[in-house]
């Protein structure tokens, strides 16, 4: 039987690795003039492959699964901060055998309740009738999409397979299998409706769109409503896309996406299995990295719930979860536990916080003949004394002359985020200063300033539009995709840094609804 399963699914897989063009007539290297506001500015469409939590949301809502078997999956790597890059995605052996292993066990458990599955009784219509009922509807959600001819005539050759070996159930259970081995479960594919093809430019499916929403908003499968806007021809104009983006945004599921958002970029989930030197940090227990996890993910609701969802919000504003009272997201101790050393503050890495998530400006990485050994602890010297040698020193100085002075200004808070009066005896010095940052440049007093100064900076917003690109595309923007974000920078700084209408503006983007035709590659 699982014979079966392997070679449907490989003969499936043939033509969807890489990036999808589209056949035609149109020279896909013909530069197309970018000007804005004239036209219609698509972006690439890489084959996406569900993210962990994206495939554990999916079967959570294709087969009321709560089992979760993506969290023992081969980790998911990150590109530019997020884990739903395009690029890092890839499949390897190990991560092809869980998903076989995966798909048994949920096709196994699925069929424990088969009229919960369904959706008909083959004691009354008949088992071809049903199963063909079950091939049609178990589909179009598990595949986003309806099926084909051609693929319900395959997925019926797999479900007679399954009844022939082990009768109904056997044969319901292989189709489940099958289809949660297909690429065309385990990617998101946007091939683009080619009779809207103009010039270089397909608009996406309204299938495709309903798609891209619900793993933007929502990281997960469309629902039921979103699949019949896209039946009915609900999701084709930007109209109706905005209001469809914003009644998703005001579903409690999305919630769950803006803190998934924060805690990537900031890296502050990483808090639970930080690790600390316990004759420094004798009071990091567990249940304190679980704390300072929740205040932050508390910070972040209230920011979106109790206050206005504003990025000067989120810099500036004060929520508090468990007698925790800080203002701005820079001094939640969970964010400032992983910017520190594991027994000691660090400047370094918490002025290259800044410089790379908020300004969106990358650093090199340090000279290959530089030994990188951080000081350890002297109670003679403060650390701000300790690292002068970055100041001094030719290979060292360039870069550390953009983080340092920015990671001094957090030396009030100490390796674990404890609000700290003095080092080595002496009272703490909070002065930083950010240098090569336009609007920013200057020096400021402490993390408090430091975030006021971040909340209204332009710099800054732009740097968020980009961050919030990244997470929604999966991918970097391109020179193709200037237009797009302008446009996107432009809504945001008109809202005020209203985050959810920056969001709002990705979603209603050409980018979103419009996908370019690339060179190379192949139709799906």
């Amino acid at each position: 039987m699982w014979a079966s399963v392997g070679a449907w699914v490989g003969a499936a897989a043939v033509g969807c690795t890489g990036t999808i063009g589209m056949p035609g007539d149109v020279d896909p290297t013909t530069p197309v003039p970018l000007v804005c506001g004239v036209g219609v500015h698509g972006g690439p469409a890489p084959l996406r492959r569900l993210t962990r939590l994206e495939y554990d949301n999916t079967v959570g809502d294709l087969l009321s699964d709560t089992s979760r078997p993506a969290r023992g999956f081969a980790p998911d790597n990150e590109v530019l901060g997020f884990d739903n890059n395009a690029r890092a995605l890839e499949v390897s052996r190990l991560l092809g055998e869980q998903y076989m292993e995966a798909a048994e066990a949920l096709a196994a458990t699925a069929i424990t309740n088969t009229s919960a599955l369904l959706g008909c009784n083959p004691s009354d219509v008949g088992e071809d009738a049903c199963a063909a009922t079950f091939i049609e509807q178990f589909g179009l959600r598990a595949w986003r999409r309806p099926l084909t001819a051609e693929e319900i005539t395959a997925v019926t050759g797999l479900f007679q397979a399954g009844r022939a070996e082990g009768g109904f159930d056997s044969g319901v259970a292989l189709v489940v299998q099958g289809l949660l081995q297909s690429p065309r479960f385990l990617y998101r594919i946007d091939a683009g409706d080619p009779s809207t093809r103009s010039a270089n430019t397909l608009r996406l499916t309204n299938y495709e769109v309903a798609s891209r929403l619900s793993y933007f908003l929502w990281r997960t499968m469309p629902d039921d409503s979103l699949f019949a806007a896209a039946a009915s021809g609900e999701l084709q104009t930007k109209e109706q896309v905005e209001a469809r983006a914003r009644q998703m945004l005001a579903d409690g599921r999305a919630r769950d996406v803006i803190v998934d958002f924060h805690s990537q970029w900031l890296d502050f989930s990483l808090a639970l299995s930080v690790q600390k030197d316990p004759a420094v940090y004798p009071e990091m227990t567990d249940d304190l990295r679980a704390g300072m996890v929740d205040a932050a993910v508390a910070f972040v609701e209230g920011a979106f719930e109790e206050g206005d969802g504003r990025l000067e919000t989120l810099l500036n504003g004060a929520f508090s979860y468990a007698g925790e009272d800080r203002a701005g997201i820079l001094m939640q101790p969970a964010v400032l536990s992983v910017f520190a050393r594991h027994n000691r503050s660090d400047p370094i890495r918490r002025g290259r916080l800044v410089r790379e998530r908020f300004l969106c400006q990358p650093l090199p990485p340090p000279p290959a003949n530089v030994e990188l050994i951080p000081p350890e602890p002297d109670p003679s010297r403060t650390l701000r004394e300790q690292l002068a040698l970055h100041r001094t020193n030719p290979s060292c100085s360039g870069c550390h002359e953009l983080m340092d002075p920015i990671g001094f200004g957090f030396e009030e808070f100490d390796g674990i985020g404890r609000y700290r009066t003095e080092e080595a005896g002496a009272p703490i010095d909070r002065s930083g200063e950010i240098h090569q940052a336009g609007e920013l440049d200057g020096p400021f007093v402490g993390v408090s300033e430091l975030e006021e100064r971040l909340g209204t900076s332009e710099l800054v917003q732009q740097c968020m539009g980009k961050q919030w690109f990244r997470y929604a595309f999966g991918r970097e923007e391109t020179d193709a995709d200037a237009c797009t974000v302008s446009a996107i920078e432009g809504a945001f700084a008109r809202s005020g840094g209203d985050i959810r209408e920056l969001i709002v503006a990705i979603a209603t983007s050409d980018a979103f609804l419009f996908r370019t035709i690339e060179e190379e590659g192949v139709a799906p």
